[in-house]
């Protein structure tokens, strides 16, 4: 399997900082350079004063003091479209929930630091999982498939970095309770990126 990494399939940004939609030709040249599966960078995570990139990002800030995040729609419909597109080419998709920058604006959210992710008793975690459960929940609105069920989507990543011990193994069960149906991409001390049934 050929699988080039890190791609930014669920938005463009360009040089004007306006992000657009993934295109039908994008996937198709990726099938045509020999690619049949890919790993799509991290859901983007604004900040509390974020307006760069037309504010398409893919996870908002709470809207009260202490609450949860929000998932973006408007965001959201280019990755409903991306997913459209990999199953009509034949493109399997490596999706994250997180990177570390996204972590590390989760949460300010809620003045914890990046690391409090960890912490599965932290603020910073339980909306992380928050996230992680509006995802894998959503009806794509072009496909009327719920995610879990996306036959495009290949693996969930937990995160772009190494995850260890209990947060990890959390993770992982809470995952697998909402989507039985994919493969869990992880990274641990003891495993190089394990694909989890």
């Amino acid at each position: 399997m050929a699988e080039l990494s890190a791609l930014e399939l669920h938005q463009v940004e360009h040089a004007d900082g306006v992000c657009k939609p993934v295109t039908e030709n994008q996937i198709k040249s990726l099938i045509n350079a020999g690619h049949n599966a890919v790993r799509v960078v991290a859901l983007s995570v604004s900040t509390l004063a974020d307006e760069t990139c037309e504010g398409e990002f893919h996870i908002l800030p709470p809207a009260l003091p202490g609450g949860l995040p929000r998932v973006n729609e408007n965001a959201m419909l280019h990755y409903d479209r991306m997913i459209v597109l990999a199953d009509k080419y034949g493109l399997r998709l490596l999706l994250s929930f997180i990177d570390r920058e996204g972590s590390n604006r989760l949460a300010r959210f809620y003045e914890e630091n990046g690391e409090d992710l960890y912490d599965i008793h932290s603020k910073t975690y339980v909306a992380y999982t928050h996230v992680i459960k509006q995802i894998l929940q959503r009806r794509n609105s072009m496909s009327g498939r719920l995610y879990r069920d996306e036959p495009a989507i290949m693996a969930w990543e937990i995160r772009e970095q190494p995850a260890t011990g209990e947060f990890f193994t959390r993770t992982l069960a809470f995952i697998k309770i909402l989507d039985p149906n994919h493969l869990v991409l992880g990274e641990t001390a003891s495993q190089n990126d394990p694909l989890i049934p």
